[in-house]
């Protein structure tokens, strides 16, 4: 059960750009990739300063590049987590439903 979850949560952050509307809509349905998602935001977003990098070039030393690459610039971290919570309602609903009709067949 947890297999497609996991597949969805790390599908298209290489080629993001790339991904239709469609598989777009399944992955946010990845409670897995709404909490990466959130993670990668809170440690990269809210405008954070240009990380330090000791190379001649450094091509994600600007975490705004990082966001865009991944195709999460516009993407609010609240939005993000109310997804998570509504997840959370919705799993525990069905959960419940399930069990209530199992155990009073």
């Amino acid at each position: 059960l947890m297999a497609p979850f996991l597949g969805l949560a790390i599908y298209g952050f290489d080629f993001a750009a790339d991904v239709s509307s469609l598989m777009y809509a399944l992955m946010k349905f990845s409670f897995i990739r709404g909490g990466v998602v959130s993670l990668i935001l809170t440690v990269f977003g809210f405008n954070r300063a240009k990380l330090e990098c000791s190379d001649v070039y450094c091509h994600f030393d600007d975490p705004k590049v990082l966001l865009r690459y991944l195709r999460i610039e516009n993407v609010s971290l609240f939005t993000e987590i109310s997804v998570l919570v509504g997840l959370l309602f919705l799993f525990r609903g069905l959960f419940y439903l399930s069990l209530r009709k199992k155990f009073y067949k």
